[in-house]
């Protein structure tokens, strides 16, 4: 609440709560991740024109399936069928390879590489050929 909603600085919330460390670990600037908790993301989401397919990581630290499925119920509402969820299990929120969250979690905050999750790129081949219609003058076409 401190840093999302009243603005402080990870700085200024660690000299009255040092125990919150942890929990002030972002993979992002502090301002980046401010400026995305003002976002009225539903609104932004039900104006998108085009399908979507919302890719989760099952070993994702930084977002939830909930959200993700939120996000695609809500594309879902005012456009029935133009979102589709995809959760791929050993996968994180970068496309690397992490058996668990706590181990995507390690590697991010040990600064280690991870290895591409490879598997992610034939799901996305496939929804792309689905969505894709191709005109006799051999042009993509936008639902």
């Amino acid at each position: 609440h401190q840093l999302l909603v009243e603005k402080k600085t990870p700085e200024s919330i660690l000299n009255h709560h040092p125990e919150c460390e942890s929990d002030l670990n972002y993979p992002a600037h502090h301002t980046y991740i401010q400026q995305i908790a003002d976002l009225k993301l539903p609104q932004i989401w039900t104006n998108v024109g085009s399908s979507v397919l919302l890719v989760y990581g099952a070993s994702d630290f930084v977002t939830t399936a909930k959200e993700h499925l939120y996000i695609a119920q809500t594309v879902n509402e005012g456009r029935p069928g133009a979102a589709e969820y995809l959760e791929l299990p050993g996968m994180d929120h970068y496309f690397m390879q992490a058996a668990t969250i706590k181990d995507s979690y390690q590697r991010v905050v040990e600064g280690r590489p991870g290895d591409f999750h490879a598997s992610i790129l034939l799901p996305i081949e496939n929804w792309l050929n689905l969505k894709s219609k191709i005109s006799a003058w051999g042009l993509a076409k936008r639902d």
